[in-house]
């Protein structure tokens, strides 16, 4: 398994506002209503994330409205989700499809309430 880069609250905050980093939330439509999501972020739902990623880039960008992260460039994709535990089930599909050295957020959405992160209705 490739390395991954592994971002707290406060390296991923910085990230986001330097524009450093393409933040994947991979929970469901319902649940970011539900509760929000980090300022920034974009939603993939899980069971979507595959065929998603292998789309080619302009399908990509008209169905999820940003452009698909570069597979070449490590670490500018970084991977978050409720409570981090599907994002461990992300990066194993991102690495078979070519993204070895994807960021992840295992605190997740649940770490960044808890530290009183801007949230996003």
């Amino acid at each position: 398994m490739a390395p991954v880069k592994e971002f707290e609250f406060s390296s991923l905050k910085e990230a986001l506002d330097k524009k450093e980093v393409t933040l994947v939330d991979v929970r469901n439509h319902s649940e970011l209503k539900e509760s929000g999501k980090i300022p920034g972020s974009f939603c993939i739902p899980l069971p979507e994330l595959e065929h998603a990623f292998s789309m080619d880039e302009g399908t990509f960008e008209s169905t999820y409205g940003f452009s698909k992260p570069n597979r070449e460039v490590p670490s500018t994709l970084v991977i978050t989700c409720r409570s981090g535990r599907r994002v461990q089930i992300a990066l194993d599909q991102l690495e078979k499809l070519g993204y070895g050295q994807v960021g992840a957020y295992r605190g997740s959405f649940l770490d960044w309430e808890k530290n009183n992160g801007p949230i996003e209705h």
